[in-house]
């Protein structure tokens, strides 16, 4: 897809899996949609699973927003709607918008499991690490106090639910809560940067994406 991109010249960019078959009229929307709103940079539709090569009704992916516990929660919204991200199976971008963020992403070779726990040990840190930092840094205030207590109650029970799915894993879980106190001071500049830098307004969008009046 990196190769592919490079070569392409359009001003929309789609990146599709190999064994994904587009409806006909797909990539015609998805242009229309970002050319109708130049602030969109990616438009992703919702993907139903093949059986022998022909099309079922058995969802399998679509657009998502986050939940109370800061995960991925598909959307199955009959009409179109803003989201916080698409499936990486048929992503269309904007070229403008891709390459601004194609500078910021890297690879880490891990091998792919479907179960946290059955991740590499340092996978584990990092995503323990890097998701409460991100809530840290990036929830403003009014969402942050409406989501505290699933945040809490999550946090709580996940050294329960590892001690019962990979009690090695406890370790990990305390290793990404050290990491984290070690650099407060950094977050909680980090965190100040970024709320300043907030308008209503974007705060108002991010409370309309997370499924709750601005």
């Amino acid at each position: 897809m990196n190769a592919g991109t490079e070569v392409a010249q359009g001003e929309f960019v789609l990146w599709q899996n190999a064994d994904l078959v587009l409806a006909e009229d797909y990539c015609a929307q998805a242009v229309a949609a970002m050319r109708a709103d130049t602030t969109i940079g990616a438009v992703g539709g919702k993907v139903l699973r093949l059986v022998d090569g022909r099309r079922t009704a058995d969802f399998d992916a679509a657009g998502y927003t986050l939940s109370p516990a800061h995960r991925t929660v598909f959307v199955r919204a009959a009409a179109p709607r803003e989201v916080v991200g698409v499936s990486g199976s048929c992503p269309i971008f904007r070229r403008s918008a891709l390459e601004q963020i194609r500078a910021t992403v890297g690879y880490v070779p891990t091998a792919p499991h479907s179960r946290f726990y059955q991740k590499p040990d340092h996978t584990q840190v990092h995503h323990l690490r890097n998701r409460l930092a991100t809530i840290v840094k990036t929830w403003p205030r009014p969402v942050f106090w409406r989501r505290l207590p699933m945040l809490v109650a999550v946090e709580l029970g996940l050294p329960l639910y590892l001690l019962v799915r990979r009690p090695r894993s406890l370790k990990n879980w305390a290793t990404a809560w050290r990491e984290l106190w070690r650099n407060r001071r950094q977050l909680r500049r980090d965190r100040c940067a970024i709320q300043r830098a907030a308008s209503p307004a974007a705060v108002s969008r991010l409370r309309s994406l997370l499924g709750w009046p601005a």
